[in-house]
């Protein structure tokens, strides 16, 4: 841990160092979070002048008051909040997304991103540094767990599973079930059982167990027509059939291994978020993503760096002079998907057009009637699963975005489906 932190804090410090010294204007996300105020703290050492934090409020999010102490004892940092209008709530101006490379989440906030952005750039943003990364270098996703799944380590495992468990208010028996299986599953295996799982159905783990495991069939598959989970099984197993573990760029444990997986997953997704920065002027950079950072990042065993004890204990270790002891030490994070939910009341008519006319129906991929159901459920109140309604409705922007309509083209059986 020593080792590895040192190295976070010299990679970090210089892919901080090297960007804001060569802009005028710098600006940086202050959201409260360790990431993005450890980012500002860097910055703030290097910068040529003041730098100015922007802070995000949204009620009932407690962020915005550690932000405002974060700012008050950095020296180097002006605190800008901005309170999110009404008009850009997520799900807002649906009608005019940007084009990006590929299908991301963050089109269904395309107003509220512009709205930010314009806003930097007005100001005179020449540089806008995000925390956007963190959480995919600095933890490890829940299956790491399995690599503490052997004799040598199972009072870690016990010790790693009760801390979570209490966290989430769930057994710790069901994680350390998931983690043995995940333990003694080849990777080759898990991809075909996952097909199985999406052709035919049947029980899955539920809670937090059924993220200890090589990949989780999310939740996009329950408005996904019978035609569409067949070709994702069928790309399943002919991946499977080709090899025999993940790929990845070193001889990495289960643990590392899905955590580099969802780090490309999370990295690809942020393009859009750059290129949407872009058309309005801002240079957004995520320093948590260069290369030396993950570097140090991965030297360090999934199953070290990700700890029930104490959040990111391995930027902890780096940073922990450099930011406020009130930083470094909250626990706590805020959770902002009341605002998704406020997105949805105020667009649902807007939304619910959209999904009419999806053209992920026409290419035989959903059911519009499944995830439209899902659409009212959510505005009038109901929790749903957001992100992977996000996730459709996502790709659906992103398909009218384009200049043409993708080809459908044949698959066996007669079934269509998205070129690759």
């Amino acid at each position: 841990m020593a080792e590895g932190a040192e190295s976070l804090r010299v990679a970090l410090r210089q892919a901080v160092g090297y960007r804001v010294t060569a802009v005028e204007s710098p600006t940086a996300d202050l959201s409260g979070g360790l990431d993005s105020s450890a980012v500002a703290a860097l910055a703030s050492l290097d910068a040529r002048g003041p730098i100015r934090a922007v802070t995000l409020t949204v009620d009932g999010v407690d962020d915005a008051a550690v932000a405002v102490h974060v700012a008050a004892v950095v020296p180097g940092l002006i605190h800008e909040q901005m309170e999110i209008p009404e008009d850009v709530l997520p799900y807002s101006e649906l009608e005019n997304v940007p084009q990006v490379d590929e299908p991301a989440d963050c089109l269904v906030a395309t107003a509220w991103v512009r709205w930010w952005r314009r806003r930097l750039a007005a100001g005179g943003s020449d540089l806008h540094f995000g925390g956007d990364g963190g959480d995919g270098v600095l933890l490890a996703v829940p299956s790491y767990l399995a690599d503490l799944a052997r004799p040598r380590t199972v009072g870690a495992l016990w010790r790693h599973a009760n801390g979570w468990a209490r966290l989430r208010h769930q057994s710790p028996q069901a994680l350390i079930r998931a983690a043995t299986e995940v333990r003694r599953t080849p990777y080759r295996d898990a991809l075909t059982k996952a097909a199985d799982r999406l052709v035919l159905g049947g029980p899955a783990p539920t809670g937090w167990a059924r993220f200890v495991s090589w990949l989780d069939v999310g939740g996009v598959s329950a408005w996904a027509t019978p035609d569409a989970r067949q070709l994702a099984a069928d790309r399943l197993r002919g991946h499977a059939a080709e090899h025999d573990a993940p790929v990845v760029p070193g001889q990495f444990g289960i643990g590392d291994s899905t955590a580099w997986l969802s780090l490309n997953a999370f990295a690809r997704g942020l393009r859009a978020d750059v290129a949407l920065a872009a058309e309005c002027g801002v240079s957004l950079q995520s320093p948590y993503l260069d290369d030396g950072v993950v570097k140090a990042c991965w030297s360090v065993p999934a199953s070290v760096r990700t700890s029930p004890d104490r959040a990111k204990p391995l930027l902890w270790h780096a940073v922990n002079e450099l930011v406020p002891a009130s930083i470094v030490d909250r626990r706590t994070k805020g959770d902002y998907t009341a605002l998704s939910y406020r997105g949805l009341r105020h667009n649902v008519d807007a939304i619910d057009d959209v999904l009419r006319s999806a053209r992920l129906a026409e290419l035989g991929l959903i059911d519009a009637d499944a995830v439209r159901a899902e659409l009212h459920k959510g505005a009038s109140g109901v929790p749903i699963r957001l992100g992977a309604f996000d996730t459709v409705l996502g790709f659906e922007l992103w398909l009218r975005s384009t200049r043409s309509d993708p080809p459908a083209v044949a698959a066996e059986g007669g079934q269509r489906a998205l070129p690759a």
